[in-house]
């Protein structure tokens, strides 16, 4: 039982660390974004002639999407003899390939199809699609996404200091109000994506890019040998690999571009099961980083640790359960109960911080009514993610998997 109560203690204490490493993040990001209200910050004006940018979108089974990304890209106010597009497609079953091609007769200064002969996956699809460009600039947009008319000038706008490598601009979720998936899934984006990014980029801290409507100098590309094609989750691991470089990712919040949420338990299921593969394996590659104790390696690394948060609190769910089914007294006299109830109250309390800055962020009082369900949320999370470590650790298959988009905008 001493072993069971210092096990219970010991993740409460890590996961307590955690907290406090990344509460005064949030807490730095809402206090940019009231003050940012008021002066309404802009991207910096262009001192220089523009560069041109190529727009890479990997697509596979998108129809019912990429005509609006193609729609919105032709219609940004950046000139369009300064920018290309370039869509790597392969393996579609549906009528993808036939949109693609439409397109690219209908803008064919601007617009190029590019045939992937086997699909493999997005990282791949980058690859692919790099080989094509000719931009110094490399813009990358999902297929699903909906760019303002103002991302890539902006994006430009920002990389036009030598000191920035990559710009990640803001995903906003075009269906948030489809389904209480997709709402959840929003808020949740709202503070992982938005919030917690803009309080690292105001406290030069390490900014990881998102998958979608971020843009990267190409030489710096090259420079780190492109993206890696085995990765499940692309994006981070070259954010890992920009960093230890020494090239410094910034957060653009005026870059913004809308994309789909997904909406069902399923999509979400297979999205998330990527996802903490993905991570954890890129946190697991990079767990050397602190025999170069440095700041920005300490952060890299506190950073990763993040997906490794869940299987901790699902773990302490089990103490929980295990310490009703067994309440026993230690030799400190505090009740078994008592003790596992005190993990309760404070995991609700850890989600509770969440809810309540993003109430603060979007002034909804009416938002509070979510939290028992992301309590929910927050327990089948940690569920996948022990699943996805299980797997790593008995070496079990991992493949790519693609969500097919439906195209529905509520917002």
């Amino acid at each position: 039982m001493h072993l069971f109560y210092a096990l219970s203690l010991s993740i409460l204490v890590i996961l307590t660390v955690w907290v406090v490493y990344n509460a005064p993040i949030l807490l730095v990001s809402i206090r940019k974004q009231a003050n940012e209200r008021w002066r309404k910050k802009q991207a910096p004006p262009i001192h220089g002639k523009l560069p041109f940018v190529s727009i890479i979108v990997p697509a596979k089974d998108e129809e019912k999407v990429i005509r609006r990304l193609l729609d919105a890209l032709t219609a940004t106010n950046y000139p369009s003899d300064k920018m290309e597009i370039v869509l790597v497609e392969g393996g579609s079953t549906d009528c993808t390939k036939e949109i693609c091609e439409e397109y690219a007769k209908r803008y064919p200064q601007q617009i190029r199809h590019v045939q992937q002969p086997v699909s493999t996956g997005k990282p791949s699809a980058l690859n692919l699609g790099l080989q094509h460009v000719k931009g110094e600039i490399v813009g990358i947009f999902d297929a699903d996404s909906v760019p303002g008319k103002d991302a890539v000038l902006n994006a430009v706008k920002y990389l036009e200091e030598a000191s920035i490598a990559a710009v990640q601009g803001r995903n906003l979720s075009i269906n948030a109000n489809q389904s209480l998936v997709a709402k959840t899934v929003s808020c949740e984006e709202t503070m992982a994506f938005h919030l917690h990014l803009q309080g690292r980029d105001a406290l030069n801290m390490f900014v990881p890019l998102t998958g979608s409507c971020y843009f990267i100098r190409k030489k710096v590309i090259e420079q780190i040998g492109g993206w890696n094609a085995e990765a499940l989750t692309e994006d981070l691991q070259m954010s890992v690999r920009l960093s230890t470089n020494g090239h410094r990712t910034k957060y653009a919040a005026d870059v913004q571009a809308h994309h789909e949420s997904v909406s069902t338990v399923r999509q979400l299921v297979i999205q998330r099961l990527r996802w903490f593969r993905g991570s954890m394996e890129v946190g697991l590659k990079c767990g050397k980083l602190l025999k170069k104790p440095t700041r920005r390696n300490f952060d890299i690394e506190l950073t990763l640790l993040g997906p490794f948060m869940f299987p901790l609190c699902f773990l302490g769910l089990l103490t929980v359960i295990f310490g009703f089914i067994f309440p026993v007294k230690p030799d400190s006299n505090l009740d078994g109960v008592v003790q596992v109830s005190f993990w309760v109250v404070s995991t609700l309390l850890l989600v509770s911080v969440f809810v309540l800055a993003y109430m603060v962020y979007q002034k909804k009082a009416s938002d509070l009514l979510l939290l028992p369900f992301i309590y929910c949320y927050w327990t089948f999370e940690s569920f996948l993610a022990t699943y996805v470590l299980i797997r790593i650790v008995s070496k079990r298959p991992r493949k790519w998997t693609n969500i097919k988009k439906t195209g529905a905008i509520s917002d």
